[in-house]
């Protein structure tokens, strides 16, 4: 397992935030939304029908369940012996051969991640490479920890995947002994090949660099493309850490994540505190466990997403339509910036075609331009792509998808409703033939 440099730098690594500040900012202002579509999370069994399997269910008190109640209480265990089988046997199903002393528990994501940049004395070393788009987040991780880092820009054309010489190149050039992948994609969807991760894998072993994997989308497939953990490579599950979350793809009343890795690396993980009760475990067990039940629910919110994905593709129809006719002009104001990703419960919508467009006294030019709009103006709560460390130019906004198709429709027709506030800018004021002074009268 990769180790910090054993020489204290005496100077600490650079530490930048990226311009994305505002855009995290924004979202607080969100939670205020009349229609908040900003949160990834498993369809709400209130509004969408779809109830956890039985056997979930029966845990979480049947007929008599808080669905919004997400209790925990500080503990300090791994999880109990029959949750940490059922650990290793989801691990297994996704190709990473590991036993019982490779798993644990964990409070959630992100404080996993925190706990193993601690492991990795992240603050005493070179810095951290992370592919974007990505989750915004890990970035706040970063300042709070004061751990450098370097981007990784990944291409459309590409899938979003890793171009391998790129990451060499940035690996020698930035003696980089760490880096964080995020596959499935928050926010594109895109899943990890086997042949990508194997060309990463060739790359950070011969360059002795610990990969962190965020796959807490791994259980939410849209499409045929399976996901691969770079875990599941030969000679990669003690030089890695991979984390994820049943809550991300079932509706289970708690928080817990679960991972996989070198021992040495999950050790302490049950410090953390904030670890659920013997009951919430049994819980997220019977979440993982390879039941035909859990199968059938994970194929019902598939059809969930792909049925949302539909409908938004009716009403972004009618939202061209409506700017076409408004400003008399035959283009694509808006559109979904990929029109099924493989696996997720979010949604990109392109909003670049507004580009230049003005909404009050602001120019619409970047993807927080449109989530204003969108907050102030149709009540519709979006996350900025700049969340997610996209070019503002690109002008996108992420929904989620877990939410009833009437709420989508209606926030749709508030968004409709909300075009008359986009204005074309006004042309530049007439410059009079008095008011023209020549280059010539200029030198006088």
């Amino acid at each position: 397992m990769p180790r910090g440099s054993d020489k204290m730098s005496r100077v600490p690594p650079a530490v930048h935030y990226p311009t994305n500040r505002d855009a995290f900012l924004f979202l607080a202002e969100c939670l205020k939304s009349e229609y908040d579509f900003t949160s990834a999370e498993p369809p709400h069994p209130r509004s969408s029908a779809i109830s956890p399997p039985r056997k979930v269910l029966e845990l979480m008190g049947t007929a008599a369940v808080d669905f919004d109640s997400y209790s925990e209480v500080p503990g300090m265990s791994r999880g109990g012996d029959g949750t940490l089988q059922e650990c290793v046997k989801f691990f297994n199903r996704h190709g990473i051969r590991c036993s019982k002393e490779n798993v644990s528990l964990s409070m959630n994501i992100l404080s996993a991640l925190d706990h193993v940049y601690r492991k990795l004395h992240l603050s005493e070393t070179n810095k951290i490479i992370v592919p974007t788009p990505t989750f915004g987040y890990y970035f706040k991780q970063f300042q709070d920890n004061k751990i450098g880092f370097e981007t990784l820009p990944t291409k459309a054309e590409n899938n979003f995947l890793i171009d391998a010489e790129a990451l060499e190149k940035m690996i020698v050039e930035t003696g980089a002994k760490t880096l964080l992948l995020c596959y499935p994609n928050n926010p594109t969807g895109a899943v990890m090949t086997k042949e990508n991760a194997l060309a990463i894998a060739e790359i950070v072993k011969r360059h002795d660099v610990f990969v962190i994997s965020d796959e807490a989308f791994i259980s939410n497939s849209l499409s045929n493309k399976k996901h691969f953990s770079i875990a599941a490579v030969d000679g990669m599950l003690d030089r890695s850490f991979t984390v994820t979350s049943a809550a991300k793809s079932m509706f289970i009343g708690n928080k817990t994540g679960f991972c996989v890795g070198h021992p040495e690396i999950l050790s302490g993980l049950e410090m953390l505190g904030g670890y659920p009760t013997k009951h919430t475990q049994k819980i997220m067990s019977a979440a993982i466990e390879d039941l035909a039940e859990n199968a059938e629910y994970l194929e019902q919110c598939r059809t969930f997403y792909l049925r949302n994905i539909d409908l938004i593709g009716t009403k972004i129809s009618e939202l061209n339509k409506k700017f076409c006719d408004q400003f008399s002009e035959e283009k694509t104001f808006v559109k979904p910036f990929i029109a099924k990703p493989d696996a997720t419960n979010v949604y990109l919508l392109d909003f670049s075609g507004l580009r230049g467009k003005r909404c009050g006294d602001k120019i619409l030019n970047s993807g927080l331009d449109v989530a204003q709009w969108l907050l102030e103006d149709a009540k519709v709560g979006t996350v900025p792509g700049e969340c997610f460390l996209f070019e503002p130019e690109t002008m996108l906004v992420r929904i989620a998808l877990n939410h009833a198709p009437r709420e989508l429709e209606v926030a749709f027709n508030s968004m409709i409703e909300a075009t008359v506030k986009i204005e074309s800018p006004a042309p530049p004021a007439p410059v009079s033939a008095d008011s023209v002074v020549t280059t010539a009268e200029r030198s006088k």
